[in-house]
């Protein structure tokens, strides 16, 4: 995975895309085990007469939620609850976090999207065999 710094908090007026104070580690989306994970969880939702053919949205926004909190995001430091305390990383707490949070959860599939995020990875990884 990939560390992204510094990504929400109060907004940055000069570049309203970073937002300071969290970071955040991500797999990319079209890893192999992310997508793993997206086939195992859709398997699960893939019941009675959504067995084939298109999900429902609300369905799929569930598979989504999923396959992010147990597959695509890997840790964050900065994560903090309305009681003011750092919430530590587990994938329960990236579940509800993701689902509370739209917009955070937006940020995250942007963010592992973007193969150009993960570029610099896979050039060391070959530069280094």
């Amino acid at each position: 995975g990939k560390w992204f710094r510094d990504i929400m908090g109060d907004r940055d007026p000069e570049n309203p895309e970073v937002y300071p104070g969290l970071d955040i580690k991500v797999r990319r989306f079209t890893s192999r085990a992310a997508m793993k994970a997206r086939q195992r969880i859709e398997k699960e939702h893939r019941t009675g007469e959504s067995r084939s053919g298109p999900l429902p949205d609300a369905v799929i926004d569930r598979i989504i939620i999923e396959q992010v909190a147990t597959a695509i995001l890997l840790d964050w430091k900065g994560v903090i609850g309305a009681d003011g305390e750092a919430i530590p990383f587990s994938v329960d707490a990236a579940r509800d976090v993701v689902t509370k949070l739209p917009d955070f959860r937006n940020i995250v599939l942007a963010m592992s999207n973007d193969m150009d995020n993960f570029k610099t990875e896979r050039r060391a990884a070959i530069e280094g065999n």
